[in-house]
């Protein structure tokens, strides 16, 4: 998925839409740390600057949790990198599966592009402590004031991502807002699914179902995915 802008202004926000089946409403969250008194820090207002988000020694040992109504719950640490099976943006019970939770949405990569250079502000990390690509370098700072939201800075242009899980849907709601930018610049973003239980890991899977099918009704254009048929489709628009 693609978004072009177009010169020196505040760019108006758009939304990324990630849901199992329909509408949108409100969210909570908590926020877990490993002080060293093994007790969760301040829980008002909370802020992260440059120098704690991209440490990942600092940065993958704080985690945020957010669940709703629907049983669904969305968790990463607050760098957005995944380092435990039970991580994911959007985690769902599955009926048709005695209910238990599945990973639907692992992740999601934004990348800017400027004058023919790709900066992906994504992170991941594989076996033997081994992390692609390295965006938390990007990362300006982490806050929760009512939505959690992380800035970037690539260059000239400034980035902000903020997410919300719905409280009674199986959906996440993620808004990206180009703040500012003095050049012309393509915004790209590639979601991550798993279609995984959060209790098994997953490896290739030559039997799952890659092809996606648009969504006319959104306002936008959208499409949605199944990796298998025991799955409701993942809709993104």
């Amino acid at each position: 998925m693609e978004r072009h802008t177009n010169g020196r202004h505040i760019i108006n926000p758009f939304f990324l839409l990630f849901f199992a089946r329909e509408e949108i409403c409100y969210y909570y969250y908590l926020l877990f740390f490993s002080s060293k008194n093994g007790t969760p820090e301040n829980m008002g207002y909370i802020k992260f600057d440059k120098a704690h988000v991209v440490n990942l020694e600092y940065s993958l040992t704080r985690e945020i949790l957010r669940n709703n109504r629907a049983g669904s719950y969305s968790s990463t640490t607050i760098v957005g990198c995944n380092t435990r099976k039970y991580h994911g943006w959007l985690v769902c019970p599955v009926d048709a599966m005695g209910g238990e939770r599945h990973v639907l949405l692992s992740s999601v990569d934004s990348t800017v592009v400027s004058n023919g250079q790709s900066f992906n502000t994504g992170i991941h990390k594989y076996q033997g402590d081994h992390y692609s690509p390295k965006g938390h370098k990007y990362v300006e700072d982490f806050d929760i004031q009512d939505i959690p939201g992380m800035t970037f800075r690539v260059g000239n242009v400034i980035l902000k991502q903020e997410r919300i899980l719905v409280h009674y849907e199986e959906q996440l709601l993620i808004r990206y807002t180009i703040i500012d930018t003095d050049e012309p610049i393509k915004f790209q973003l590639r979601p991550f699914l798993a279609f995984r239980s959060i209790h098994q890991l997953t490896r290739a899977n030559m039997w799952a179902n890659t092809r996606t099918e648009p969504v006319p009704t959104l306002q936008r254009s959208g499409c949605m995915t199944a990796s298998l048929s025991s799955y409701a489709a993942v809709v993104q628009g």
